[in-house]
């Protein structure tokens, strides 16, 4: 039995030898991703600054206290619920 099954991976072994790693279509996907990567880690300040406004938004709702943008504060008073809607849950 033992046998049966070494033959078996020896043969797909010797298959596979033939296959490349990667076909051309898979390193056009990759190369810009890879490119994209090394650019975020050595200059993210584009990609940050891009999040700046909505991060404070998301800071003024949830703890005001903190909150350093008052043009985000501001933005979420004005649109602060007047009244408790009532949750679909309960």
């Amino acid at each position: 039995m033992l046998w049966c099954t070494t033959d078996d991976v020896r043969t797909i072994e010797t298959e596979n030898e033939k296959l490349l790693d990667l076909n051309l279509r898979e390193v056009a996907t990759f190369v810009p991703l890879i490119i994209l990567a090394v650019w975020i880690g050595i200059y993210p300040k584009p990609f940050l600054d891009r999040l700046e406004k909505p991060i404070a938004t998301v800071i003024a709702r949830v703890a005001p206290q903190h909150c350093k943008d008052a043009t985000a504060l501001a933005d979420c008073e004005k649109n602060k619920p007047t009244s408790p809607s009532p949750s679909p849950l309960w």
